[in-house]
């Protein structure tokens, strides 16, 4: 696997491209994994503090791993982007394997759920740096 400078992210409902990758290919300059679990903290009466946290089967705590990834885009992509916000979506990683060769094993779901930091690149306005985060949606291992 190579790190590369893009990463393949679509609908779901728009199909693949020749090695199994979502359509669009977007060129990424940052990453930033987020690491995620879900607990509550509350008090008890006594002044116990308890923590609740969601486990799996084997009762280790389930951790998500989503994804920010700062992004170069046209106003056409930024129109895209913006067309895509809450949908279910296919991501590949921009840590995958070389073209020509399957995607396929590498296709995670997710969830696209913010665009944020729309910075305008010059004063013509047509090229922007922008900041879209993505859920994982798959089963937690």
């Amino acid at each position: 696997m190579t790190v590369t400078n893009h990463i393949h992210l679509d609908l779901t409902t728009v199909g693949h491209d020749a090695d199994g990758a979502p359509l669009h290919r977007w060129g990424i300059v940052g990453r930033e994994p987020a690491i995620s679990i879900q607990a509550t903290v509350h008090r008890a009466a006594t002044g116990a503090t308890h923590v609740a946290r969601i486990r799996d089967s084997n009762l280790d705590v389930v951790q998500h791993k989503d994804w920010a990834y700062q992004m170069r885009v046209t106003q056409t992509q930024l129109d895209y982007l913006i067309s895509m916000l809450g949908e279910p979506c296919e991501l590949v990683d921009n840590v995958h394997v070389a073209d020509n060769i399957s995607h396929t094993p590498y296709v995670q779901d997710v969830a696209f759920t913010e665009i944020s930091q729309i910075e305008p690149l010059g004063s013509l306005m047509y090229k922007y740096n922008v900041t879209i985060q993505l859920v994982d949606l798959e089963d937690p291992a």
